[in-house]
Formats: C-alpha cells, structure tokens, sequence
C-alpha cells in the first residue's frame, strides 16, 4: 500500500491507520483464527503500515502519522471483552 501510493503521488506525507475488525464469542469459543485476524489487521497492520513509510518521512524530516482507535476498547462488557483487548493492542 505504501509502496503503490508513493508511486503514484511520489511521497506519503500522512498515514491514517483506521482500520478494524470485531469478532464477539465467549473467551472460550473463541476461534483462534478469528483472534489472529483481529491482531493482524487492528494491531499488526499499523505497524507494517509504520514501518514501511516512516524511511521516506525521516529522509524528508517530516511526516504525520495519525493512529485511530476505537471506542470499543472503553467497553469492556462480555463477550466483546476479549476482541476489545485487540482495539487497545
């Protein structure tokens, strides 16, 4: 993504991670392979994102990187508890 967009425009200058995904199950149905999508894409991919445009933002000494959370990690009520810990990670 970020490679396709300094392509294109030759420079990111802002990235906005909003993205997010919500999975509700008791901990203990909770599928393993929905836990690891909630991590990949709320916690992993800003990261990735982070690290692939933070190079070009540091040679130009400048760039703003802008994280949005959700208010799903204020309510910690069951059985949203657990998917909720990954909108915090």
């Amino acid at each position: 993504m970020i490679e396709a967009a300094t392509r294109e425009f030759g420079k990111v200058d802002t990235l906005v991670n909003n993205a997010g995904i919500q999975y509700t199950a008791p901990v203990e149905d909770f599928p393993i392979d929905r836990w690891d999508a909630v991590i990949a894409i709320n916690l992993s991919a800003n990261f990735h994102a982070i690290r692939a445009v933070v190079p070009q933002m540091r040679t130009r000494n400048w760039g703003r990187i802008i994280n949005i959370a959700s208010t799903h990690g204020l309510a910690r009520k069951p059985p949203t508890s657990l998917p909720n810990m990954g909108s915090w990670a």
